[in-house]
């Protein structure tokens, strides 16, 4: 039992500060998070990263691991999805992260404006701190497309060349 709990300690604290994504950057932690998501949830993934060039912050690189956390999580819970495509960009203004499934879809206009769940709310608030934008796009038996964008900062737009 104690090996156990000693066990499950050890990758919730990966999860929480992968050691991929300090080492070896954003692209190879998404690549290893989607693995494992798809793995344990038997839904394939595909993602696309051959365009991100961005050398980014630590803490810009955890926001996005942690929101493709966030959406990968709901996509298990709630959209009996089979498929998902994640795409990882950037232009010489912002970056872009994309995730987007084949499940049911849901209606998140509903009767308010914070009519989401509470996964697309910690989404939400972690783009907003990079002063970035986040639409839901979600069709009812289609799918769900949420599109992060962060605005790039003026003086660090560097380009891994």
């Amino acid at each position: 039992l104690i090996n156990d709990a000693l066990d499950e300690t050890k990758n919730i604290y990966q999860d929480l500060m992968p050691s991929i994504l300090h080492d070896f950057g954003i692209v190879p932690a998404i690549g290893q998070l989607c693995k494992t998501f798809e793995k344990n949830s038997h839904i394939k993934i595909q993602l696309n990263a051959k365009h991100y060039t961005y050398k980014c912050s630590l803490k810009l690189k955890l926001c996005l691991y942690r929101i493709l956390q966030y959406g990968l999580n709901n996509i298990r819970k709630h959209a009996q999805a089979t498929e998902v495509e994640i795409q990882l960009f950037n232009s010489e203004h912002s970056l872009f992260l994309i995730i987007e499934d084949n499940g049911t879809g849901f209606n998140h206009k509903g009767k308010g404006k914070d009519n989401v769940t509470f996964g697309l709310t910690g989404i939400q608030e972690r783009v907003r701190e990079f002063n970035g934008k986040v639409n839901f796009n979600s069709t009812i038996n289609i799918g769900t497309e949420i599109i992060i964008e962060v605005p790039l900062p003026k003086k660090k737009r560097q380009i891994i060349k």
